[in-house]
């Protein structure tokens, strides 16, 4: 009967004819917004490989009419400085290019920060934490560590100048890398102080000496690093003797834990 009665013939065509107009509009839509998709990306990469040869191009002007290699400066031994040094030695090697790469450290060794909490509680994490720059790959990658303070780097004139226990000293640079890293409130989390691995181990085992014979331990913070504290020492810390209770007490200014993260 539907397709007997004419009337509803012409709207069944009607209905068919409006579902195709409205599919090859759809088409026709998401065909402009992937073309749209795919010149914002040509653009977007020939534009990044435009502003590359130009600063290859500045680089070798620049450089034009000496024989040495490029000096390259990573400030900073984390694991950022660490991992960038030993990169662009061994991408330098692999393509050909000269490089000279100094990693400046005020300390001679490097260390895992984010299972310092953990070594804070359990010592034993200390020795696999830690680790002299010579005993890593960074000297057999052609990175040459330099123990110094840096005091200032100049961007405009391409200058860092950086004090060690001779004197103080300023060198030009053709790239620098900032990866300083940031400070803790708590000392014994980042230590600044300490230049070698023993004198790193030597504030690792006081902090832990004090925590361990600590009877109330107040932790003023309660975002990530406060909750991992909390929660190594809770976790891991030795009892008290004679069978005495601790007290560990985490200050939060919010209402709830991680608040911030």
């Amino acid at each position: 009967f539907f397709f007997r009665s004419p009337l509803l013939s012409c709207e069944f065509i009607f209905f068919r004819c409006t579902m195709l107009l409205m599919r090859l509009i759809i088409c026709i839509f998401s065909l402009v917004y992937h073309l749209y998709l795919w010149w914002s990306r040509c653009i977007a990469w020939a534009l990044l490989y435009v502003f590359y040869i130009v600063n290859v191009v500045n680089t070798l002007l620049r450089r034009r009419g000496r024989n040495g290699p490029l000096d390259v400066f990573v400030v900073g031994g984390g694991i950022a400085g660490c991992l960038a040094a030993r990169d662009i030695a061994d991408r330098g090697f692999s393509n050909g290019l000269r490089l000279k790469v100094t990693l400046v450290d005020p300390k001679t060794y490097f260390e895992y920060t984010p299972s310092v909490l953990r070594a804070i509680v359990d010592l034993r994490e200390a020795s696999t934490i830690l680790m002299p720059y010579a005993a890593s790959g960074l000297p057999s990658a052609g990175v040459q560590v330099r123990q110094a303070c840096v005091t200032r780097v100049d961007p405009t004139a391409k200058t860092i100048q950086y004090t060690d226990a001779v004197g103080h000293y300023e060198c030009g640079f053709d790239y620098a890398l900032l990866s300083h890293g940031v400070p803790y409130a708590e000392s014994s989390i980042r230590d600044w102080t300490s230049q070698t691995v023993e004198d790193r181990r030597c504030a690792l085992e006081a902090e832990n000496t004090l925590m361990t014979n600590a009877q109330c331990i107040v932790l003023a913070g309660g975002g990530a690093t406060g909750v991992e504290l909390a929660a190594e020492l809770a976790t891991g810390l030795r009892p008290l003797e004679g069978g005495r209770t601790r007290r560990l007490v985490l200050v939060c200014s919010a209402d709830r834990l991680l608040h911030c993260s």
